[in-house]
């Protein structure tokens, strides 16, 4: 009983420990970002994944939020599986259901763009996306539709099929601008692609007067 009663103690101050060290370089992180924080990040989440995960979840998802970067640094190692990423997707456009305009909730999920197409995994994450491209909750469609422009290939066939469906029969005209310059930005990759849907004349007019791009209209 006695040693495990030091195992258990020793458990909890390492798990102290950690969680103090991820609170300080989250603030550090916050005034300054560069590789050498890149690198104490996959060191901090290395040091023990599953306590990392719960203390990122602890988060706040307000404008300001650092997400970006922790998503960033991870998203650039192959130490940490696709499937985490998977799982921040959904965890936060589950998150947008309810806060569907708090732009910091879509801003962390840019930083899926540094994840290498060819790894383990990836076609789950465009699938992940491409589902939440049927949601009712119109940012949650925007978002989508943002992130397979920068995420999907022609391999990706339910996805261009989502866009191309979006383009021509979505309710939201942001949702139909986003979707539409997401093909053109993967035809611009792949030229074999078809071209998109000729966007309605009203949302050409609605794009040029007020471009649908950043977050910040993801959200609005």
């Amino acid at each position: 009983p006695a040693l495990r009663d030091r195992t258990k103690n020793s458990t909890g101050r390492h798990t102290v420990t950690l969680l103090a060290d991820l609170d300080a370089l989250y603030q550090e992180t916050g005034n300054a970002y560069t590789s050498a924080v890149h690198e104490r990040w996959r060191a901090a989440a290395a040091r023990d994944f599953t306590h990392f995960t719960r203390w990122l979840h602890t988060l706040p998802l307000g404008p300001d939020n650092a997400v970006f970067e922790i998503y960033e640094s991870l998203a650039q190692s192959d130490d940490f599986p696709v499937s985490f990423f998977v799982g921040e997707t959904r965890r936060l456009l589950r998150f947008a259901e309810s806060h569907p305009r708090e732009v910091g909730v879509y801003m962390p999920l840019g930083a899926l763009a540094f994840l290498d197409a060819d790894r383990p995994g990836y076609d789950d994450l465009v699938g992940e996306v491409t589902l939440h491209m049927h949601s009712s909750v119109s940012q949650i469609r925007r978002a989508a539709a943002t992130l397979l422009g920068t995420l999907a290939y022609a391999r990706h066939r339910a996805a261009t099929a989502a866009l191309r469906q979006a383009v021509e029969h979505d309710s939201d005209w942001r949702v139909r601008c986003m979707a539409h310059a997401a093909l053109v930005d993967l035809r611009m990759d792949e030229p074999a692609m078809p071209p998109p849907p000729r966007l309605a004349l009203l949302d050409g007019l609605r794009k040029w007067w007020r471009p649908p791009v950043g977050d910040l209209q993801v959200a609005a």
